[in-house]
């Protein structure tokens, strides 16, 4: 009992931290909870690869139009909604999955791509991503969640809802967390 009421604390102090978060940070959540569950699944693959490498390339574009066009014109097959349970073309698991495990994970890639791209063509979306962002989470209901630490000094009031302008450092810092948070549980 008193273990499901320390996860409750946790899932509550996790929203109300995010709850001021610019989208960039939230994106960077949202990896951290499909890098772990992809982890716990053993998942991987080329596509899942060139998913998180080109969705990871949005937090540090510059403001000119022409990077964003090229950017957005080459989203790879995963970034369109494209992944449903019947085709994982380009995805391997080594084990065997659920067919429900395997509908949370093709949710959990559709949504952390829609964080992102709700706001490109409209005014920044606050509620839509925070909502999104605790879907992903309720999605892959990880044992523990990760730290909102490093993502804090990211606000949504910020650069019109995406954050300061980031540095490579903490770019490259929120990518590596996304990819090893979870290994030391």
């Amino acid at each position: 009992m008193t273990e499901n009421l320390d996860l409750a604390n946790e899932i509550n102090t996790f929203r109300d931290e995010t709850r001021l978060l610019s989208i960039s940070a939230r994106f960077a959540l949202a990896m951290c909870f499909l890098n772990e569950l992809g982890h716990r699944f053993q998942i991987s693959g080329e596509a899942l690869d060139d998913f998180r490498t080109h969705l990871w390339a949005s937090p540090v574009l510059p403001s000119n139009s022409n990077d964003f066009d090229l950017w957005y014109n080459a989203l790879p097959p995963l970034a369109l909604g494209q992944l449903t349970t019947g085709d994982l073309l380009g995805v391997t698991s080594s084990t065997t999955i659920s067919a429900t495990d395997i509908s949370r994970f093709v949710q959990a890639v559709n949504l952390s791509s829609d964080l992102l791209q709700m706001s490109f063509f409209m005014a920044a979306d606050n509620e839509g991503t925070y909502e999104v962002l605790r879907r992903i989470s309720d999605i892959c209901r990880p044992e523990r969640y990760p730290s909102v630490t490093p993502f804090k000094f990211s606000t949504f009031d910020k650069g019109n809802g995406w954050g300061a302008i980031m540095s490579r450092y903490d770019h490259r810092f929120w990518k590596r967390y996304s990819e090893t948070w979870f290994k030391s549980l």
